[in-house]
């Protein structure tokens, strides 16, 4: 059962990370970062970024 727990938790720990992620390109794209830019900051592919922001 504690298993079950803690692997919900690492599920939802990474689900909120993956998430500020999205949300923090789409800040720093609208601040007028470049894609690679971006990705460095985030420490995401360029293409990682492109699809988040496509």
């Amino acid at each position: 059962m504690n298993n079950i727990i803690n692997s919900a938790e690492r599920r939802g720990k990474e689900e909120g990370v993956q998430k500020e992620k999205i949300d923090t390109a789409h800040r720093l794209h609208a601040m007028g970062l470049t894609m690679e830019q971006i990705a460095q900051g985030i420490a995401l592919t360029v293409d990682e970024v492109k699809n988040i922001l496509s």
